[in-house]
């Protein structure tokens, strides 16, 4: 699956007086029956060509966006099906890759323990990156008294730098993946450490000083520019305390189902308000 740098790329890309042929197809073996796809565009097409003829298919779709007067090759190759489409423009055509990936959530895996922490993202049915994190396991130590004391501190402090090793990695993985979801595995005692340390970005108006997780251009409200926020639930907990509110960190069960059900975070407001539409169309597939 392309990277979000390469679809910034992509949305960027000016031709000038040149063309750009993006191409759309569904590689699932079942729909090809002596289907031939050869293109008569020229220089496009000898390289489309050459890729088809010359590589393996990787997955059930694939999209090419070629400019050779222009230096652009991408390609990408999904583990889900897309329609076939062709564009020969002065920009590269994403609607298609605008549809795929507003049709799936990207998601992250860690399996952690004390020592190690496997990290995955998964997209559309592929897994897009593999990371480790491994520290040096302390061993255990059975003389007791003062020193089983001292032994136990240093244990725990190594500890602690391997989880903070491992939200570090996370919170890195996320800048890059901008996953929607974390799905955490292990100890309750390694996973919420864990949990409590990722930041979640997001996005702040410094018109109508909405937040809203994740990464907007425009804010839904104003329709005025948004600006990133690093970790935009710390930012919440910031505003709510200036305004005399009270914060209560939750943990462990309660957390979990707060993160389910509210994303991480919920109020209890002083005048009713309308519910998101999002919140709303979450309900309700919930409920079907």
């Amino acid at each position: 699956m392309f990277s979000q740098d390469q679809i910034a790329q992509l949305e960027g890309f000016d031709a000038r007086d040149a063309r750009v042929l993006s191409v759309y197809l569904d590689l699932d073996p079942a729909t090809q029956v002596r289907r031939s796809y050869r293109v008569a565009l020229a220089e496009e097409a000898v390289r489309v060509q050459h890729l088809l003829e010359n590589e393996t298919p990787r997955g059930l779709g694939l999209a090419v966006f070629s400019c050779a007067a222009r230096g652009l090759w991408l390609t990408s190759y999904f583990a889900v099906r897309v329609r076939n489409h062709l564009a020969f423009e002065a920009r590269p055509d994403l609607a298609a890759l605008r549809m795929l990936v507003d049709a799936h959530e990207r998601y992250a895996v860690a399996l952690v323990d004390k020592a190690t922490a496997r990290l995955i993202v998964v997209f559309a049915g592929e897994i897009e990156a593999r990371e480790e994190v491994a520290s040096e396991l302390v061993r255990t130590h059975d003389q007791g008294g003062w020193s089983q004391s001292k032994f136990q501190r240093h244990a725990d402090t190594h500890v602690l730098w391997h989880l903070e090793s491992t939200v570090a990695r996370l919170t890195e993985l996320h800048r890059r993946r901008r996953f929607d979801r974390l799905l955490l595995a292990g100890a309750e005692e390694a996973t919420s450490e864990v949990a409590d340390g990722v930041q979640l970005e997001g996005s702040e108006c410094p018109n109508c000083h909405r937040l809203d997780a994740g990464v907007a251009r425009a804010c839904p409200t104003c329709q005025q520019p948004m600006r990133a926020v690093d970790d935009v639930v710390h930012r919440a907990m910031g505003r709510a305390l200036e305004q005399g509110a009270t914060v209560d960190v939750l943990h462990g069960e309660r957390a979990r189902r707060l993160m389910a059900q509210g994303g991480g975070l919920a109020a209890l407001l002083r005048y009713p308000t309308a519910v998101p539409e999002t919140v709303a169309r979450q309900r309700q597939a919930r409920s079907a």
